[in-house]
């Protein structure tokens, strides 16, 4: 069945909108997820006194407090610029390309997760070079390397061509296009759920598409929370240097000698660093899109 071009463009603008509200609003729990994510060391509780922490960030309250002291407030939104458009350029690709593919949501959760990997594998491939800058920015200390977007750009051209822009490309598709049919899937289960026996007099109204959002951004995140670390750890390969000052440095050569590193030098808990922060943005990112999304495609049809 072809959709009518009015749906998909709708479909397009209210996800471009609505992912760029939740970008802004979510960006510090991004940039401190993906500090945890890279660092090598273990995170540590501050209340087990009797371990001295290893590493340079070991909870969400000290990373935050770390940031503001060394790079000051605005460092918790590093990255913003690219990150909007990693977040634009996906939200419409992925609203606009579920659209198109599906043709009544919800009613099959098996359909509506391939239609959502689908969705989540076209908006990976037209987005993933601002998803590399965005991690590079944020990644990077003091002194900076790149300075702006147009900086790391140029950049990463010229000491390694388009390849750069496009590292971690694979690992990145198998966890999108998972991630992505699950909160779309789950989305429509929860909301199913919810009218069913939370709130069968549909009181909720737009609420629900947040609550529904957030439990399935959660969940989906959950699942393939592990892929995400070795996405971010194989983007900021070729840019050790300006990650001296957060600590130890390893490389990797591919996604199976990641998997096998993180393994054998930091544990299982390896591939699970910055999954608190990760959770809470998962939900946040994930409510808010589905919130504004709905709101905005009930104003504009």
């Amino acid at each position: 069945m072809v959709r009518p071009h009015g749906d998909v463009d709708k479909s397009a603008l209210a996800g471009a909108v609505s992912g760029s509200i939740s970008r802004f609003l979510c960006q510090p729990l991004d940039v401190i997820k993906i500090r945890f994510q890279l660092q090598v060391e273990p995170i540590q509780s501050l209340f087990k006194k009797e371990l001295q922490p290893k590493g340079k960030y070991v909870s969400i309250l000290q990373c935050i407090g770390c940031m503001i002291k060394e790079e000051g407030v605005v460092s918790l939104w590093k990255g913003l610029i690219p990150a909007q458009l990693l977040s634009v350029t996906y939200g419409l690709a992925q609203f606009s390309t579920f659209k198109y593919v599906t043709i009544t949501p919800g009613n099959n959760p098996l359909y509506t997760f391939i239609a959502g990997g689908v969705a989540g594998s076209a908006a990976t491939l037209v987005s993933f070079p601002f998803d590399v800058i965005r991690t590079r920015l944020v990644a990077q200390g003091e002194p900076k390397l790149y300075h702006n977007l147009f900086s790391a750009f140029t950049h990463m051209m010229s000491s390694g061509g388009y390849k750069t822009l496009y590292q971690g490309l694979l690992t990145t598709l198998l966890q999108n296009s998972v991630q992505t049919g699950l909160q779309f899937s789950s989305y429509y289960a929860y909301e199913y759920f919810i009218d069913t026996y939370v709130d069968p007099g549909h009181h909720l109204h737009s609420l629900k598409h947040g609550l529904s959002g957030s439990l399935a951004g959660f969940t989906a995140k959950l699942v393939t929370y592990p892929f995400d670390v070795c996405k971010k750890r194989l983007q900021v390969q070729g840019f050790e240097k300006p990650r001296l000052s957060f600590g130890r440095v390893v490389t990797y050569n591919g996604l199976l000698q990641c998997i096998e590193k993180i393994f054998k030098i930091e544990g299982i808990g390896g591939f699970y660093k910055g999954l608190s922060p990760s959770l809470i943005k998962a939900a946040a990112t994930t409510g808010t899109t589905f919130y504004f999304y709905e709101l905005i495609l009930d104003f504009v049809k």
